[in-house]
């Protein structure tokens, strides 16, 4: 109520008039309203998003329940007369696919410059990246989280080159440092389920480790997303198989395969 009129009667016209201005050098006369609005809407747009229950974080309906809800709501608007109300029970079907979310326990981008792991109170830190990033904001808006937990603040072991990382009965282990030999010889040299580097490492270097997923992995399958349950390790990628992008040239395998070597 108080942001629209504000634009419409101070700060566009402040805008009109710094241009019609500028041939003179007076365009600053026009600046002093848009400063002043452009900051009287800025301090409403803090304090309402610090109301209690501004904004709800939830986690991310199924693909199913997706394309149902955008069903119902394509119903809700294109339908006449009294059947269109049906859509509304299409949209709550939808919606409540959600209860359906199984969390991941691990996040790993393209290009493993974010790490994020969830912890047993069921929140998530980085191992490696921070929470301004991009990717780390959406991971935490798909799991319906709102904040990061600071690394310093969990039981991860974690220093300058090597992150040890515990949960449900595995041991995943993150090297930093790709180019830190020995960062990777102790990574390898102790059992770990999963070894994670953006570094091509092969099933021999790493014999100590039940799955590895390095760079040869990340290239082809992209970002990797894991869920450690009891009966194993269930793995997802944002490419499967050959679902290349079609200005994207893939590796082949035994481009990789030399590469690891």
């Amino acid at each position: 109520m108080v942001v629209v009129p504000l634009a419409t009667f101070v700060i566009m016209p402040g805008m009109v008039l710094a241009l019609l201005l500028m041939p003179l050098g007076l365009e600053w006369i026009g600046y002093v309203p848009m400063a002043y609005g452009t900051d009287i809407m800025i301090r409403m747009a803090r304090w309402v998003t610090s109301l209690p229950y501004a904004s709800l974080h939830l986690p991310s309906p199924t693909g199913l329940g997706l394309s149902v809800s955008t069903f119902g709501l394509l119903w809700l608007c294109l339908m006449q007369g009294r059947y269109r109300i049906g859509g509304i029970a299409f949209i709550a079907f939808g919606m409540a696919t959600i209860a359906q979310h199984v969390p991941v326990d691990v996040l790993v981008s393209g290009d493993a410059h974010q790490v994020m792991v969830r912890l047993d109170s069921g929140h998530y830190t980085t191992l490696k990246g921070t929470a301004r990033s991009f990717t780390v904001q959406n991971w935490l808006r798909s799991e319906g989280e709102d904040e990061l937990v600071p690394l310093k603040d969990t039981a991860i072991t974690c220093d300058r080159s090597l992150c040890t990382y515990n949960h449900n009965g595995y041991t995943l282990k993150m090297i930093k440092k790709p180019q830190d030999n020995d960062a990777v010889a102790q990574a390898c040299s102790t059992p770990a389920d999963v070894v994670i580097a953006w570094r091509y490492i092969g099933a021999a270097q790493c014999p100590q480790a039940v799955h590895v997923i390095g760079r040869a992995e990340l290239e082809s399958g992209g970002a990797h997303a894991l869920w450690l349950e009891k009966n194993g390790i269930r793995t997802a990628r944002t490419r499967q198989g050959a679902a290349y992008r079609l200005w994207q040239l893939p590796l082949k395998p035994e481009e990789l395969d030399d590469e690891a070597e």
